[in-house]
């Protein structure tokens, strides 16, 4: 475990403590980082959805790869695209689509 003062030392800057506000400036060359992301989150999906009918809505955008996560309460995916440009046509198409009477959030 590293300490507060070791920080300081190596250049790390001073944590923020609990309830502090910490200003950070966007940094517009990061912001474009989401050109080349291929792997989307897919929220707020139907409980009893199996991964085929998810790899059936997505098929378009070519799935390399698609993990489903659920429980009693919620069910989620990322699926991993062929190309920046698929996810981001994902996202801009399928956001908000209703599924089974849920509508879906897809995001990076």
């Amino acid at each position: 475990k590293v300490n507060q003062s070791e920080m300081l030392k190596s250049g790390h800057e001073k944590p923020c403590s609990t309830g502090s506000q910490k200003l950070v400036q966007a940094n517009p060359s990061k912001q474009s980082g989401e050109l080349l992301k291929k792997e989307i989150f897919v929220g707020n999906l139907p409980l009893d959805i199996k991964e085929e009918e998810i790899a059936f809505i997505f098929k378009d955008f070519g799935i390399k790869c698609l993990r489903k996560h659920s429980n009693s309460f919620k069910c989620f995916a990322f699926l991993d695209l062929m190309s920046p440009q698929a996810a981001k046509l994902a996202i801009q198409l399928l956001n908000g689509y209703l599924l089974k009477g849920r509508r879906i959030a897809v995001a990076f």
